[in-house]
């Protein structure tokens, strides 16, 4: 049944790679004409399987510099909220929140010194994957998403907003094109790529918006669900040793 689970959730996984990835390069090849480049029939077919497994790689890619940009993400802040019992905290915990603490140090064996939140948030993910509760793990999915898809768009900015620059003031010429095997005809207009920018600009706001709703919202299923199993795991435990007894 575990098994099962774990592999829906991978689902989930790949998908929260692959659709930024889809997203960035289909951005990144859109100033270029590529009927040229895609070619028909079986041709074409390579290059569809190319790009997805392409896709999924620069998805990852997109991930790490997200991860990167986050720095201590929302988990991270809201435990040391918790434990430092800070007061003014984005998070409003409450006595459950507290709990739950004190619920990860027993669970999983920690000490009461430990403060390396980032593995305490990697312990969380695995025993929610392992346990079976992923409804947490597709909200970080859907998270991983917006991510991804932010930190894409970020860099197709830089990418149309080189591009532009370069055609307008005649950066990239003719002569230089032909050395990539180029020619300025493969390109799409300068307003073509203007408009690419502007979409792509209000893409990436929307998606930052959504990433930050959806990082709060993750982060409560993770809790609650932890809870839920944790306290019906200790619950069936008790029960059996009443039993034998």
């Amino acid at each position: 049944m575990n098994r099962k689970r774990l592999g829906s959730f991978n689902i989930y996984d790949v998908f929260a790679n692959i659709v930024p990835g889809v997203v960035f390069l289909i951005g990144l090849s859109f100033p270029f004409k590529l009927q040229q480049f895609v070619g028909e029939g079986a041709n074409a077919a390579i290059a569809v399987t190319l790009f997805l497994f392409l896709s999924l790689v620069v998805g990852q890619i997109l991930q790490a510099i997200g991860g990167w940009a986050d720095g201590d993400h929302g988990f991270s802040l809201l435990v040391q909220d918790i434990v430092h019992r800070r007061s003014e905290s984005r998070f409003d915990c409450t006595e459950f929140d507290e709990y739950f603490v004190v619920l990860c140090h027993d669970t999983f064996g920690l000490s009461a010194e430990f403060d390396d939140y980032s593995r305490l948030f990697k312990l969380l993910l695995a025993y929610l994957e392992y346990s079976g509760r992923t409804r947490a793990l597709r909200m970080q999915a859907l998270y991983l998403l917006a991510r991804g898809v932010w930190v894409g768009t970020g860099l197709l900015i830089i990418w149309f907003v080189t591009l532009f620059v370069s055609f307008e003031f005649d950066y990239l010429t003719a002569a230089s094109l032909e050395m990539v095997n180029l020619q300025l005809a493969d390109f799409r207009s300068t307003t073509a790529i203007f408009l690419a920018f502007a979409v792509t600009a209000v893409i990436g706001l929307v998606f930052a918006t959504i990433r930050k709703e959806l990082e709060d919202d993750w982060i409560s299923y993770a809790i609650t669900e932890f809870y839920l199993d944790a306290v019906t795991s200790q619950k069936y435990r008790q029960g059996r040793q009443n039993t034998q007894l």
